[in-house]
């Protein structure tokens, strides 16, 4: 997976992939380099917290996906409780959650679009966390977490300009519009390998 990278550096890579591939890009660099999101975009995006946990949950509504109890079989899913001085390893070595997703849970955190910030007090559908903030989301644990820090619902923050090799991201974008489907989102996989931008 790619790994070690800013938070800013991933959006820079989703506008650089959207544009690539002439979809209308998620983000744009405003004044002093700050990113802001396009909504309505069809370009591909950091998930919003709110996405990446819809997609490790993989429809189920236990800790884990696979259930309650940690470490029950969380093995052959997740890379964690590695030694320190690990690294992040190939991605698909382990099997996929129930919807055909890798390495959700373990290997490397995953950047998310929002600020880090308290839930809301009331029930919202597909939040997208504060405004501004010092911090952003980091979801699904990393090859040194612990079980527990692999639950689906666990968080984690981050400074946006910090880069550490326990944290990575993955991309979504909108699926194409049809008249037969509704339009959400869908995960786009990123394959592991070096990208240039």
């Amino acid at each position: 997976p790619v790994d070690s990278m800013l938070w800013n550096d991933a959006a820079r890579f989703c506008i650089t992939l959207s544009l690539r591939e002439g979809l209308e890009p998620a983000y744009l660099i405003g004044d002093h380099n700050i990113i802001v999101a396009v909504p309505g975009a069809d370009g591909y995006r950091l998930p919003t917290e709110a996405e990446w946990e819809y997609a490790c949950r993989a429809g189920t509504t236990g800790a884990y996906h696979l259930g309650d109890a940690a470490g029950a079989g969380l093995e052959h899913f997740a890379w964690y409780e590695g030694p320190e001085n690990a690294a992040s390893l190939p991605v698909a070595q382990k099997q996929a959650n129930p919807w055909g997703l890798y390495d959700l849970a373990g290997n490397v955190s995953e950047w998310c679009y929002d600020y880090y910030g308290p839930y809301p007090s009331s029930s919202v559908t597909d939040p997208m966390g504060p405004q501004t903030g010092d911090a952003r989301v980091i979801r699904g644990g990393h090859w040194a977490s612990t079980a527990v820090e692999l639950r689906s619902a666990h968080r984690g923050a981050l400074d946006p300009m910090a880069h550490r090799p326990t944290v990575g991201f993955r991309i979504v974008r909108r699926t194409p519009r049809s008249s037969s489907t509704p339009h959400r989102p869908a995960l786009c996989y990123l394959p592991a390998g070096r990208f240039l931008m």
